[in-house]
This record gives structure tokens, C-alpha cells and sequence, in this order.
């Protein structure tokens, strides 16, 4: 944006933008606590973990 000074001199200012931040909205009736999930199936492959983990 250009401006002009009381001098009558010409200067860009380049508009400053503000980041809001705003919490996400959360139901009332969400769970308080992380899901635990299902217990692994079976058919389902298990990570193999290198020794000393």
C-alpha cells in the first residue's frame, strides 16, 4: 500500500497481518479421555521391534 507522508514523500508500507489462534470447538458429550481402541487382531501383523526397545 502506498502512502503519503505530510513531506509529500511516497512510501510502501507493507500491510502487518495478526494469526488468530482459535481452540478447536469441542461437544459437550466428547469423551474426556483418548479412546483405549481395539485389542490387535489376530490376522493383523504386530511391529517387529529391534533389540533393547
Amino acid at each position: 500500500m502506498e502512502v503519503t507522508t505530510p513531506e509529500g514523500k511516497t512510501v510502501i508500507v507493507e500491510d502487518d497481518y495478526e494469526t488468530i489462534v482459535v481452540p478447536p470447538a469441542v461437544s459437550e458429550d466428547a469423551p474426556k479421555a483418548p479412546h483405549k481402541g481395539e485389542p490387535p487382531s489376530p490376522n493383523q501383523p504386530q511391529p517387529v521391534y529391534p533389540d533393547g526397545l
